[in-house]
């Protein structure tokens, strides 16, 4: 993790269009941003501004954010994989045809069900996720 002061001088920064068009003209000065990510996955990313332009962070905020973005990760990490556990193998596989574009017959003909089970695997689905109908299910997990 890098500070603003460790890359430019702070007339570089106030003299810079970022600084002047942004952060300025909403009332910011020192910034730090870092990256969430998980085995060089980025999945997200998580920032900090002051308003004070004489009060920059020190190296112990530097730290402080740096762990904070580390547990946020794991937790971030950890509830997606936590909603992918929550479905059977069965439903693992109707979402995987779903996503395909599947229509409910060609589900059951493909597992060598019925379509009222498909409708029930995927009313089990859309329960476990919150999601009303296969468009949300497919933006959700994307």
């Amino acid at each position: 993790m890098l500070r603003l002061s460790d890359v430019i001088t702070h007339e570089q920064y106030e003299m810079s269009e970022y600084y002047r068009n942004f952060m300025s003209k909403y009332g910011f000065y020192d910034e730090m941003v870092v990256t969430l990510s998980h085995n060089e996955k980025v999945i997200g990313a998580i920032g900090m501004s002051n308003r004070e332009k004489n009060n920059y962070f020190t190296n112990e905020d530097v730290l402080r954010f740096e762990y904070l973005s580390t547990i946020i990760s794991s937790a971030l990490l950890y509830c997606g994989e936590e909603k992918k556990s929550l479905l059977s193998k069965r439903e693992q596989e109707v979402v995987t045809l779903v996503k395909k574009g599947y229509t409910n017959a060609q589900i059951a003909t493909e597992l060598f069900i019925s379509i009222n089970t498909v409708k029930k695997h995927l009313q089990n689905i859309f329960d476990k996720y919150g999601v009303l109908n296969r468009t949300e299910l497919i933006s959700k997990i994307k």
